[in-house]
């Protein structure tokens, strides 16, 4: 989306069919949303979902719900910079779209992909040291720092939700762990795995995701900038 044209879209689907906001993480401001920069560049998210307690998740997992996930461009309307943002609204006409959309798996999520890749489905790959741990043996290493999004090694969250990292990177699949702190201690854990195939259409434009929730209710939020980085990279490598 435009740069500032988020948050009166969000208060249109609010007035026409109920929609609440869905707070993405701790760090999701109810005005500003939730920033998330990759270099120089990056985008601002904002996320509705149809039912009525959104922000508190009391809805069981099992029932079915929507949600909406707006995001806007961090580069300025007047930069000759592009994205994958500004270069889908260059292909649209200079009109919002979307880019995505998400199919939850209800069961293996690695299964799915298995089948679809027989079947001509390709997705993005992540790169490989997204599936490695921070630090090596014999290291001291912080027990917060897999769980700060701003860290892109994931290998200790996929180990501590019993997932084997070289089947997830010989698969492309990505994992976030949505526990909060107090839950890390206690070993409760919230799940999403997900994947996303390459852009169906020649202008890069449109992709679909396949997800796995273990517990989880959010999109993935921790995977972002890994999702941005293999987006960017599919967009620059079809230039």
């Amino acid at each position: 989306m435009q740069n500032n044209s988020a948050l009166p879209s969000i208060h249109w689907y609010e007035k026409v069919f109920g929609m609440k906001r869905f707070i993405i993480n701790q760090e999701d401001d109810p005005f500003r949303g939730f920033p998330v920069r990759v270099g120089t560049m990056g985008m601002r998210l904002f996320a509705s979902a149809y039912w009525k307690c959104a922000e508190t998740a009391c809805i069981s997992e099992e029932r079915a719900n929507i949600k909406f996930v707006f995001s806007e461009s961090l580069i300025e309307d007047d930069s000759r910079s592009k994205d994958q943002i500004t270069n889908f609204i260059t292909h649209h006409n200079h009109q919002a779209g979307i880019q995505h959309i998400g199919f939850t798996c209800t069961s293996n999520i690695k299964n799915a992909v298995r089948t679809t890749k027989v079947n001509g489905a390709q997705f993005l790959q992540p790169c490989r040291e997204y599936y490695l741990k921070v630090g090596t043996k014999g290291e001291n290493i912080d027990v917060f720092l897999f769980f700060d999004i701003t860290k892109e090694n994931n290998g200790r969250v996929i180990e501590e939700a019993n997932e084997n990292a070289d089947e997830l990177a010989e698969l492309g699949i990505l994992l976030d762990n949505e526990a909060e702190t107090a839950e890390i201690f206690q070993c409760k854990k919230r799940v999403l795995l997900q994947i996303f195939s390459k852009s169906i259409f020649d202008n890069d434009t449109f992709f679909l995701e396949l997800i796995e929730r273990r517990g989880a209710t959010g999109f993935g939020a921790g995977n972002i900038r890994a999702l941005w980085k293999i987006v960017q990279q599919q967009t620059r490598d079809r230039s």
